[in-house]
């Protein structure tokens, strides 16, 4: 166990809050909550889980959508996840949640909300499995 000043532990906890409500969601993202209010699956953006910033967490239901923009990709293997996404990923599984990986690229493929909104069904139902 470490034995961590309590004056360090209050600034880290303080600089975790500061970022978490500084959180801001990217248009793609806020493209996916619109989609997932129009299947009426109520939800909410930008939420703290379990030590993690969430982008979208359904409301219902254990089950968490990130959105991932290419700043969660390795820049030369375009499609390969960096660690610390891969990271958040594994803390939100080990805590029991359903997890839904939205990824920019894919979302780019989806060119109707029609399309959109078939893609989230598919990838909720996925992970309810």
């Amino acid at each position: 166990q470490l034995d961590i000043p309590p004056e360090l532990v209050a600034a880290a906890r303080q600089a975790w809050t500061t970022a978490v409500e500084s959180a801001s969601s990217s248009p793609e993202h806020l493209q996916v909550s619109a989609a997932l209010t129009q299947l009426n699956i109520a939800h909410e953006n930008e939420v703290e889980v379990g030590g993690v910033s969430c982008d979208i967490v359904v409301t219902s239901d254990t089950v968490v959508v990130e959105f991932d923009g290419d700043s969660h990709f390795c820049r030369n293997l375009p499609h390969r996840v960096l660690g610390t996404t891969q990271f958040k990923h594994r803390l939100l599984k080990a805590q029991g949640f359903h997890f839904v990986v939205v990824p920019h690229f894919e979302w780019a493929a989806q060119n109707t909300p029609q399309e959109q909104q078939i893609y989230l069904t598919n990838k909720l139902q996925l992970a309810s499995q």
